[in-house]
């Protein structure tokens, strides 16, 4: 079993974490017959898992990625902080949506409401794919879609911090409400830069 090694995030929110880097080392090998670069990538135990759940889409694993941080999310308390959970808007429709089935999990782990309609991206540009100096483009890309009705304290989650720029824009946007107090923030892992 990995040992647990939560990685303070810092933003526009309260306190957040992601649960462990992403990969431990990622080695260029060259290129194939048909032109892709080759790497061989060792990854963190979540961070393999997440891979499995997202682009093999491979539902069990959310549930050994919240057997995986349970541990942690008691230790941290999050579930005596919070009221609800939110998971960052996807940029693609598509059928399986692994943020939302981790957040599903973790709220039943946590036994908090998930509310998948809170927010939405009316912007498709995923900030993985945009280099630094393009991270701008996310402004304004998260648009609220509801207001709560009494004082509330949320958990953000997604699947990887990388620059943290959808996340604060997210936490941005959530504070746009009146009746939102704090914003608490996971993601399941992080990558070295």
């Amino acid at each position: 079993m990995n040992k647990q090694n939560p990685i303070k995030l810092h933003g526009n929110w309260i306190e957040g974490f992601a649960f462990d880097y992403h990969i431990i080392y990622s080695e260029y090998l060259g290129v194939d017959e048909w032109g892709r670069e080759l790497f061989d990538t060792k990854r963190t135990e979540i961070g393999q898992l997440l891979y499995e759940l997202k682009y093999k889409k491979d539902k069990l694993k959310a549930e050994s990625i919240v057997q995986l941080i349970g541990p942690f999310l008691n230790l941290w308390g999050i579930s005596n902080k919070i009221d609800y959970i939110i998971p960052v808007p996807p940029s693609i429709e598509r059928r399986f949506q692994p943020v939302f089935e981790l957040s599903q999990k973790i709220g039943e782990h946590l036994k908090k409401q998930v509310l998948f309609d809170v927010v939405k991206k009316n912007n498709p540009t995923q900030s993985k794919n945009l280099v630094t100096d393009n991270k701008n483009e996310i402004t304004g890309s998260i648009v609220r879609t509801k207001r709560f009705l009494r004082k509330v304290n949320l958990l953000i989650i997604d699947d990887l911090y990388q620059s943290g720029k959808t996340l604060n824009e997210t936490a941005k946007e959530l504070k746009n409400d009146q009746n939102v107090n704090n914003i608490y923030v996971l993601t399941m892992t992080k990558t070295r830069r």
